[in-house]
């Protein structure tokens, strides 16, 4: 057998991968675009899509890239919004719906490549992308906007930790998710244990970049968060771990309605036993894994 005839089944799998995941990322783009019906996202404009990103965007061009919102980076909503100068103004709900929905996708389809080493069957990283994608946990609000991107940001950046680059290519994979997941939100630092856990038993150059990615986020969200006193509505960063429990770990047990019913009949006590089992559960996981 050849060269040629050894390269060429090669080959074709890498083109067919190519073709399968340009079809996934205009699956997923297309379902999160008409995910809701009325009113739907791309003929409104979603909060803070407006409110901050495209005022911020349109009064401070690319300076808004480095203004904190609520005393943090949002690093991923405010590079989506940057071309909004360059949009009119009736196709501005248009735009922020399908940069969104296209950011969602893409963050879905590196789930999918970031989980390989964990999940071997394809099929099962098939179904966790297309779950990420669609992020039930926010459906009732809205998927197709720049705000809430940052939350599948957050779930891609654990997998960017823990998966062992091979090649370059994994390590930019790696490197940018953990980069942007971490300058985004600063609910990704509930991730530095596992970090720090990775840093210490790897000595590849390869996972310390990634982790280096992660770590340089991370210096400059502490940066911003010291020097700014205002930290939104929700106060220090202590309530955004209440935001977490209560919007992501909560509703992911129990439902968005179960999760509704619990606060309102006793706040965030009642939904803490459930968060907890969320919690462990994902904390087992990753110890088994690692």
């Amino acid at each position: 057998m050849t060269a040629t005839h050894a390269i060429a089944p090669q080959a074709q799998a890498r083109i067919r991968g190519w073709i399968l995941g340009f079809g996934a990322l205009v699956l997923f783009t297309a379902g999160q675009l008409f995910y809701r019906a009325s009113p739907a996202s791309y003929r409104s404009v979603f909060a803070e899509d407006g409110s901050i990103f495209f005022h911020d965007a349109m009064h401070d061009g690319l300076s808004a890239l480095f203004r904190p919102y609520n005393g943090y980076l949002v690093t991923v909503p405010r590079l989506l919004a940057v071309p909004l100068a360059w949009v009119p103004l009736d196709r501005v709900a248009d735009y922020l719906a399908l940069a969104g929905a296209l950011a969602g996708s893409l963050v879905a389809l590196a789930v999918y490549k970031l989980t390989d080493q964990a999940i071997a069957s394809r099929l099962l990283r098939a179904a966790l992308a297309f779950a990420v994608a669609l992020h039930p946990v926010l459906g009732y609000e809205n998927v197709a906007n720049i705000t809430n991107v940052i939350w599948v940001l957050i779930f891609a950046v654990f997998w960017a930790l823990i998966r062992k680059p091979t090649t370059r290519g994994d390590v930019a994979l790696g490197a940018g998710v953990a980069f942007l997941g971490m300058g985004s939100s600063s609910l990704a630092i509930l991730f530095l244990p596992v970090a720090a856990w990775i840093l210490w038993n790897r000595r590849d150059w390869q996972s310390r970049t990634v982790i280096g990615a992660y770590g340089l986020a991370l210096l400059l969200q502490a940066l911003v968060y010291l020097t700014n006193t205002y930290h939104g509505p929700t106060g220090p960063s202590s309530r955004l771990a209440t935001r977490y429990v209560v919007r992501v770990l909560s509703v992911t047990a129990l439902g968005v309605r179960g999760a509704a019913t619990l606060w309102n009949s006793g706040g965030e006590i009642r939904l803490a036993p459930f968060a907890a089992g969320v919690a462990i559960a994902i904390v087992v996981l990753a110890a088994i894994y690692l």
